[in-house]
């Protein structure tokens, strides 16, 4: 049989919105239904069908283009994980194209995809030790909370390896 590992402890992370929702009687009366005017003047990621989808995407990188990423495209590599490790990637709040995590299909290919439609309790599962992966500036109005993990079969682990004048630790556990 084989050893299955798991990293532990995981990773929590919380991305805030750059763009925050105010209350309606703090922004205004806005019976409207205006989203911008509740939002002091912001807009959030204009939905589906509000617009030609090549004027939307512009719309949102735009929109996009006023804030820093969260992480820059990277491989885990860079942080001391082995090649032999899976990550998994589970969302615990719903999330759009500009709140989500992005990976190209295969190493090097930078066929940027997101892991988009994604709802509470989705889990994605990719190679990023060795497939680049990012977020970009999230506009979608919503903090998104997630967890990332990494799992790994023994054989293909060496607990004694580390990167070079890396100090990272990243315990991995077995599964019982």
């Amino acid at each position: 049989t084989r050893t299955v590992l798991y990293q532990f402890p995981p990773a929590v992370r919380i991305y805030s919105s750059h763009i925050h929702r105010r209350s309606r009687a703090r922004a205004g009366s806005d019976s409207s239904g205006d989203r911008g005017s509740a939002l002091g003047g912001a807009a959030v990621t204009p939905p589906v069908g509000s617009m030609g989808e090549a004027q939307r995407q512009q719309s949102i990188e735009e929109m996009q283009a006023r804030y820093q990423n969260l992480t820059q495209i990277h491989t885990d590599a860079k942080y001391g994980h082995q090649e032999g490790e899976v990550n998994f990637w589970l969302p615990f709040t719903d999330v759009d194209e500009t709140s989500t995590l992005w990976a190209e299909s295969a190493p090097g290919l930078g066929d940027w995809h997101p892991f988009h439609p994604t709802e509470r309790g989705s889990c994605w599962r990719f190679p990023g030790t060795v497939c680049r992966h990012f977020t970009r500036p999230n506009i979608s109005g919503r903090t998104r909370i997630s967890l990332d993990f990494r799992c790994s079969v023994s054989s293909c682990y060496d607990h004694a390896w580390r990167l070079p004048g890396d100090r990272r630790r990243h315990g991995m556990r077995k599964l019982p």
